[in-house]
């Protein structure tokens, strides 16, 4: 869509409005000029969406019923047509915006003034509306872009964070695997241990015996040993 393109269509826009506003208010001898209007480039084009005809004249004899029908029929008509364009030129106008906020996000849109003087003082209104909702839509934009940003610089401390703990944990279960593995050789040694005690137990014991059964040799001995000397 091209500029002269654009501005065409919000001249015929203005030029519409300025043929009901007149067929609204002229009398019935004036010649209403329903298919035609003058453009910025001198020229008379014709007005687009129009099916209806509007042959009919008023020459100031014709005031019966079937005239008047057909001028409200045309109006109505041209009417349905100017609405029309007001949707048409107000979907033009959200893709201009949008065109130009993607050539530069953090410049507003600013358009001729000497452009627009076909417009009526709602579609100024409006247009002036749309641009604050723009404005307003762009500082929600930029102020939720920001907490994105802080969010995100939040979550990659978060995520840092888990990876530390993730790490001290990894730590603490190698730490409790040599733990485990100590206190499992430890448990054998004790085994081992407690096996050698039992084992020098019994040797004692034995020693204990023998030692007894020595000493029982030593005193028969002795004491045979006695009975000999007594018979010498």
């Amino acid at each position: 869509m091209t500029s002269s393109s654009y501005m065409l269509e919000r001249e015929l826009l203005g030029s519409a409005r300025a043929i009901i506003d007149a067929n609204s208010n002229a009398p019935l001898t004036a010649q209403p000029q329903y298919n035609a209007y003058l453009g910025s480039y001198g020229m008379s084009s014709q007005l687009p969406y129009t099916t209806t005809s509007t042959s009919f004249s008023y020459l100031g004899n014709g005031t019966g019923p079937t005239e008047s029908a057909e001028s409200k029929k045309a109006l109505a008509d041209l009417q349905d047509q100017l609405r029309l364009l007001k949707k048409d030129l107000a979907n033009k106008d959200i893709l201009v915006q949008e065109l130009t906020s993607m050539k530069d996000a953090n410049k507003h849109v600013h358009f001729e003034p000497d452009r627009y003087d076909a417009l009526s003082g709602l579609d100024r209104t409006s247009l002036a509306a749309a641009r604050r909702d723009l404005d307003q839509c762009r500082m929600k934009i930029d102020g939720l872009t920001h907490d994105l940003r802080e969010t995100t610089i939040k979550l990659a401390a978060k995520d840092e964070r888990i990876n530390e703990l993730k790490n001290e944990n990894d730590s603490i279960k190698r730490e409790h695997d040599l733990i485990s593995q100590a206190n499992n050789q430890l448990r054998l040694r004790l085994r081992e241990l407690e096996s050698n005690v039992n084992s020098y137990d019994s040797v004692a014991n034995k020693s204990t015996l023998t030692i007894s059964s020595m000493q029982k040799d030593a005193k028969e001995k002795q004491d045979q040993l006695l009975e000999l000397q007594a018979r010498i």
